[in-house]
């Protein structure tokens, strides 16, 4: 085998030619291999313009974030955000409570609204105020509205309790009852249907005047009925007729004066004519008309008058 000799200082190593050739194209393949590398190498990661764009959007992020922390932190500190609740509005365990006024802008449900302990509760609105009751189909049952100077109620009973729970006022589609011992009216008072009371007094130093323009006034009693003035005149008017009638046959005029003004006066007989006097005699028909005659004629010959 031939060999290669290598004179390096003073020493000489002799290398086989084939050994000495590989050892050459493995450092020549490695040259090689350098250059392609450094010729086509890409590096890795993000660099340049893409590198400015990503940290100016994560910037960009961080400062909104941070901006919103802010603004929360600022809402939590103007509502006065707490685990009692916000502001003037605390939740405890009956309910929501309101330290203030409260504005609602639309509808409200709820199962009670009460004032605070020596509080009075104002509701106000610039139009009306409705308040409806629903049955569970969601229907309106009651409805209760205050609107521009007046105030209706729907409903099939309207009552008014005291705060005993006493009944003081009862309405409903059959009758009107007054569950207190006196109602008194400054001005006139108009029933269009009847009315039922123990008692109808006029006020003190003026006249009571019960009156019926196109129709009649009946006064019934299941006992009795009672028509007295204490301190004037009784008087009572009629275009047509005036009919007192008595279950137990019994009509009782107790007065110390008693006058029948305009008595129909019964025709004397010539024959028997007597000198007018101021004294007559009260006749009364089978019809029950009454009339009066001169003290000399006989009732029954006033057949002109009881026909």
């Amino acid at each position: 085998m031939d060999r290669l000799t290598l004179n390096r200082s003073s020493t000489e190593v002799e290398i086989p030619v084939q050994i000495f050739v590989e050892i050459m194209g493995q450092t020549q393949g490695k040259t090689d291999s350098a250059e392609f590398q450094d010729e086509y190498h890409q590096p890795v990661g993000i660099y340049g313009w893409r590198k400015r764009c990503l940290y100016g959007l994560i910037l960009f992020l961080m400062i909104v974030v941070i901006m919103n922390l802010a603004l929360t932190v600022w809402i939590l500190r103007v509502l006065d955000f707490s685990i009692h609740g916000m502001g003037k509005l605390r939740v405890t365990e009956e309910g929501i409570r309101v330290e203030g006024g409260a504005e609602f802008l639309k509808s409200i449900y709820t199962a009670r609204i009460r004032a605070r302990k020596n509080s009075r509760l104002d509701i106000e609105s610039d139009k009306n105020i409705n308040i409806n009751a629903r049955d569970g189909l969601k229907n309106v049952t009651n409805s209760f509205i205050i609107g521009d100077r007046k105030i209706l109620s729907y409903s099939e009973s309207f009552q008014v309790m005291d705060k005993e729970g006493n009944m003081r006022l009862l309405v409903n589609e059959d009758e009107m009852l007054l569950g207190v011992d006196e109602m008194t009216c400054s001005n006139k008072a108009i029933f269009n249907g009847s009315i039922e009371t123990p008692a109808v007094r006029g006020p003190i130093s003026k006249s009571l005047s019960i009156e019926s323009q196109t129709s009649s006034i009946h006064i019934s009693g299941h006992d009795s009925v009672v028509i007295k003035s204490p301190a004037g005149d009784t008087q009572i008017h009629s275009s047509d007729s005036i009919r007192f009638r008595s279950e137990d046959n019994k009509i009782i005029l107790n007065s110390t004066n008693i006058y029948l003004k305009n008595v129909l006066e019964a025709t004397p007989n010539t024959a028997r004519r007597s000198r007018r006097s101021s004294v007559y005699q009260l006749c009364v028909c089978k019809s029950g008309q009454l009339y009066r005659a001169d003290p000399g004629v006989s009732c029954s010959e006033a057949k002109d008058v009881c026909g």
